[in-house]
């Protein structure tokens, strides 16, 4: 399992099971502590093996390891935040 929080400056931090970059800090190793991903983020997403984010500018995010994904190659690690689409909005 992994976890992700936004904090009041919009900055996410995220730590837990890694094996599939889902924490999005440029490894696969297990973080006993939370590690700062990224800023100016409005909500987060975490499923089993893949995270997204969509930013304050309305950019969606996403990294780890998606086998049913639209954006990013099926079966492929991405071990940092990738830019995934442009102009979204969230209801």
């Amino acid at each position: 399992y992994h976890i992700g929080v936004v904090k009041s400056d919009a900055s996410l931090w995220m730590g837990g099971i890694n094996e599939s970059g889902q924490v999005g800090i440029a490894t696969v190793d297990v973080q006993g502590n939370l590690e700062k991903v990224m800023d100016d983020v409005m909500c987060v997403r975490l499923t089993r093996n893949y995270s997204t984010a969509v930013t304050l500018d309305g950019t969606l995010y996403g990294w780890g390891q998606s086998y049913n994904s639209t954006y990013t190659q099926c079966g492929r690690i991405y071990r940092e935040p990738q830019k995934l689409l442009e102009d979204v909005s969230i209801p």
